[in-house]
């Protein structure tokens, strides 16, 4: 899996600070991403229909995206569950 930088850039950025990361990967759509209306050092998870504006606790890029992916994962695994009607495991896999 590979996240892409998916922030907009003014011409006049002296320092180019990534504030949107964006993974698509089998159609599901994860962005970790800021917000002006959150504090600047606040990570969000957004993945329709899941999480929309999610606070995330990590101030680390990396440890933020990872917890992304574990709560996508839950709730992933939770749909199949309901799908399948077996029980699954939602504990986040390591």
């Amino acid at each position: 899996m590979k996240w892409q930088d998916a922030s907009s850039y003014s011409r006049g950025d002296k320092e180019r600070i990534p504030t949107i990361w964006h993974l698509s990967e089998c159609r599901i759509c994860i962005s970790v991403h800021r917000h002006i209306h959150y504090p600047k050092d606040m990570w969000l998870l957004t993945c329709e229909p899941f999480f929309d504006k999610y606070e995330l606790p990590n101030k680390d890029i990396e440890d933020a995206k990872k917890l992304a992916l574990d709560l996508v994962a839950v709730k992933l695994r939770n749909a199949a569950s309901f799908f399948t009607n077996k029980p699954v495991d939602l504990t986040p896999r390591k």
